[in-house]
């Protein structure tokens, strides 16, 4: 396999985060959806769609993806606009078989939004570092953002040059995105850490049986930070390898991760890749068990459906998708900060 330049953190590219591109109001388009001709077009090409760029055509059989799929149909027929029929997709969507489908309108075509996706900046909120008795307590709460990665690397070297006596991640509200996984594990790892790989179309569509371990170490693992090189080599390639390497400025004091059930796809990819090498315990909730990696996609109408392309495997756990990650320690998420804080002050 060849080597390729990947963004490491590209398993969930969120709905809240794509938003901040410019997109359409429900009511807003002159092209959106005709009302009068029903919305079952639009259901008919975002099956098409399933179909042939889903990461694994067997996921498209089965019962539960027939229910969903005629529960869009039946919406199709009945949604009186179009607001009401994104209101109701989500709705239906939101007890699908699989987890990274989402529709909205957009007047940014899919190659736009990707393209948007490597450049994104989301905001000084994303991100917060504060100090409480001499414990350093790095909120990060999205994955997404070329600024979220910035903020996240110079908060190490703020925090090394500290040398609190310990540190807490708190990933309690972070639905994932991409770039910023990478320097939240690089940070506090003195080793390098073979966490797992995505699978696409290419291995499902040959292979009944997943990648040995054999199999994954072979390969070269992916590095770089570009979503749409991601994408591309999801096309080109059966298996992506993700391994973390240490940063220049490594945190070695004891490091405690929050996570919530609301903690989804790069956030948990990164809190279970640590927690596998050994340097975090994790305190709060298990956490969504929602790890693909999605992709939008030009829909008619001036609509973009994500869905997702790769299934993600962590050589530790197995599937994160439908296996949420455990905490070392369960209590509840409004609960972990002040039960972190405990252990870091013993």
């Amino acid at each position: 396999m060849k080597r390729i330049n990947l963004g490491l953190a590209v398993a969930l590219l969120t709905l809240a985060a794509a938003s901040s591109i410019v997109l359409k109001s429900p009511n807003e388009s002159a092209d959106a959806q005709d009302v009068e001709t029903g919305f079952r077009p639009l259901v008919a090409q975002m099956e098409t769609l399933l179909q042939t760029h889903h990461f694994n055509r067997d996921a498209l059989q089965g019962e539960h993806y027939d229910n969903t799929l005629a529960a869009l149909y039946a919406l199709a027929e009945t949604a009186p606009d179009q607001e009401a029929f994104l209101d109701g997709f989500r709705t239906v969507w939101a007890e699908g078989p699989f987890s990274h489908v989402n529709l909205m309108p957009s007047n940014n075509t899919a190659a736009e939004m990707s393209a948007y996706f490597d450049a994104m900046n989301v905001g000084p909120e994303a991100t917060d570092l504060s100090l409480v008795d001499n414990i350093a307590v790095l909120s990060v709460h999205t994955m997404m953002g070329q600024d979220t990665v910035r903020f996240i690397e110079n908060a190490f070297e703020e925090i090394v040059a500290h040398e609190p006596d310990a540190l807490i991640i708190d990933l309690r509200r972070n639905e994932g995105g991409a770039f910023a996984m990478r320097p939240t594990v690089s940070g506090v790892i003195e080793n390098p850490v073979d966490a797992g790989y995505f699978i696409s179309r290419r291995w499902t569509d040959h292979n009944e049986h997943q990648p040995t371990r054999a199999d994954i170490v072979a390969l070269d693992p992916c590095t770089g930070w570009s979503v749409r090189e991601f994408w591309d080599a999801v096309i080109e390639e059966a298996v992506i390898r993700v391994r973390f390497l240490p940063s220049e400025t490594v945190y070695r004091g004891p490091v405690y991760v929050l996570t919530s059930e609301a903690t989804a796809s790069a956030a948990e990819m990164a809190v279970e890749a640590l927690q596998a090498a050994g340097r975090v315990q994790v305190i709060g909730e298990p956490t969504a068990g929602q790890m693909l990696s999605q992709r939008p996609f030009d829909l008619d109408g001036g609509f973009l459906l994500f869905l997702p392309i790769a299934d993600y495997y962590s050589l530790n756990t197995g599937r994160i998708e439908g296996h949420p990650v455990q905490p070392d320690i369960r209590v509840d998420a409004d609960e972990a900060l002040v039960r972190a804080m405990e252990l870091a002050r013993e």
